[in-house]
């Protein structure tokens, strides 16, 4: 097969497939519209931890839990989340909100988008927690 047509067989068919994505909807990203929301995705990451109160931050993009365990942060990461426990968690100020350090080889630090009303609320809970 010439390099060309093999080329523009490569090329069409990625463009097909992110026109399919953008049409399916798969390029949005997951926001926590509600306390609810948060609750219902951080049982499904944590089901031996049920969340006893939950801050959802303005940007909808991350929520504080408080849980048996102690408190723990919930982030999206496009239509998915992750979590983690704050346990010896470090809040650094960050020009978009706060950076958290983990001390996780999987999750070094997040980048939490916050308000400025926010920020010291949550930087003052997370040194609290660790």
């Amino acid at each position: 097969m010439p390099l060309e047509v093999l080329a523009s067989i490569v090329v069409v068919g990625l463009a097909a497939i992110w026109i399919m994505m953008r049409f399916m909807g798969f390029d949005r990203e997951l926001r926590f519209a509600d306390e609810a929301v948060a609750r219902a995705e951080w049982a499904a990451d944590n089901p031996t931890a049920p969340p006893l109160d939950i801050i959802v931050a303005e940007s909808g993009k991350a929520a504080l839990v408080r849980n048996k365990r102690g408190l723990g942060l919930i982030w999206t990461m496009g239509l998915d989340t992750a979590s983690h426990d704050l346990a010896g968690a470090v809040p650094r100020p960050h020009p978009k909100g706060l950076r958290v350090v983990l001390h996780d080889f999987a999750a070094p630090s997040v980048l939490v988008e916050l308000t400025p009303d926010e920020i010291p609320t949550w930087h003052q809970m997370i040194e609290e927690a660790a």
